[in-house]
């Protein structure tokens, strides 16, 4: 049989949306024109932004929920000040701002709340007086450093996003001030601000973008895991002792069932969870670095691709849920090909095809994934490890 090569970059998802069938009722016309009203939203607001206006804009709550509805996380004004707070802060016009992008340590004090001195003095003395007076590990008196500094610069720190950060990023000090800007938000408005820069990237700065972007993507779907798997640990364990009435007979239960069934390792959901997507642990830390060090190397993302051109729409990423949709309703080679044909002339990139894959993996029935599986790693080169076995 010949697998047909479906011309143009996702040309192929018109064709699979007509074969899922008819999706203009009323239900669906209102459904999008109110997407797109978010979307005009947002839109406006992050060109004003740009423009110079204060992002104080964001704390509004009307804006929050805009932004969540459309974006999955409620912005806050202290990680667009990221992006050029202090300049803006200076009184200079957000057209200077943007234009001569966002000195490194300018970003380390706006996210972090302090100069690189200072932050290291803290994180130092912070970590000794823990070891020193109460034993606390060396990862979380940084934790509580950075959760300070983040407190400092009118942000929320995700704990738990920070650590995980840390155990992929490692504890080089370039990394870790990334990994403080992906637990308070701030990665995520510079991957917003990228959309915005798009426009004007080569198409070699483009995949880079998309690769470090599907990859950040991916170490947040890993701690999502990690906290499913923690919550039902406690869950289980809750249910041991719920019964229990006794204190002394409830303490020495819960202790017993602890010693017995010990709270989930993050290494080990993130071994596992990383296998689903064809990566070992050490694969995924390497490539992870190397695609944010190579997006932002100069601190900022000005610096690292340049400003957006003048009166620049947003440019996202392809919409890889729409992607899984219209494959899911085409035969599986049909949909292995026309996946494949995206990745070889660019359009996508491996990150993005691991993602699609993944989620195949779990909706599909599991006769049509082996099959689009087979076809997939038989027609993309270099080929992706194969996890279904």
């Amino acid at each position: 049989m010949t697998i047909p090569i479906i011309p143009g970059p996702f040309s192929w998802l018109q064709g699979a949306g007509q074969a899922a069938g008819n999706l203009g009722t009323e239900l669906e016309v209102r459904k999008q024109h109110a997407e797109k009203l978010t979307a005009d939203l947002t839109d406006s607001v992050m060109t004003q932004i740009m423009n110079g206006a204060d992002p104080a804009i964001l704390d509004e709550p009307g804006i929050k929920q805009a932004w969540k509805k459309r974006f999955g996380f409620e912005p806050s004004s202290a990680m667009y000040k990221a992006l050029g707070g202090k300049a803006r802060a200076e009184g200079l016009t957000g057209e200077a701002e943007i234009k001569h992008g966002l000195p490194e340590a300018k970003a380390s004090e706006e996210v972090a709340g302090a100069t690189a001195g200072t932050a290291q003095a803290n994180l130092a003395g912070a970590t000794a007086q823990a070891e020193l007076t109460e034993g606390i590990p060396e990862l979380d008196a940084e934790t509580k450093a950075a959760q300070d500094r983040a407190t400092k610069a009118g942000a929320r720190l995700n704990t738990s996003i920070f650590q995980g950060a840390r155990a992929l990023l490692g504890t080089d000090p370039k990394f870790a001030r990334l990994a403080e800007e992906a637990a308070t938000g701030a990665l995520d408005a510079k991957f917003r601000y990228l959309e915005y820069a798009r426009a004007g990237l080569s198409l070699e700065r483009q995949r880079d973008v998309d690769s470090a972007h599907a990859l950040h993507d991916i170490s947040t779907e890993l701690d999502k895991a990690y906290q499913a798997e923690l919550k039902s640990w406690g869950t289980r364990r809750n249910q041991v002792t719920a019964l229990i009435t006794d204190p002394k007979k409830k303490d020495k239960a819960d202790a017993q069932w602890i010693l017995n069934n010990p709270p989930p390792e993050r290494d080990a959901v993130y071994t596992k969870e990383l296998k689903s997507y064809g990566y070992t642990m050490q694969d995924f830390q390497r490539r992870y670095r190397s695609a944010l060090e190579r997006v932002f190397s100069g601190g900022g993302p000005g610096e690292a691709v340049g400003p957006p051109p003048q009166g620049a729409k947003p440019s996202p990423q392809v919409n890889l849920q729409a992607m899984v949709q219209g494959a899911m309703s085409l035969k599986p080679e049909d949909a292995a090909a026309a996946i494949v044909n995206d990745l070889n002339d660019g359009s996508i990139v491996d990150e993005q095809v691991r993602i699609i894959k993944r989620s195949l993996m779990k909706m599909a029935p599991g006769d049509w994934f082996r099959k689009f599986n087979r076809a997939l790693v038989t027609g993309t080169t270099p080929e992706p490890a194969d996890t279904t076995q």
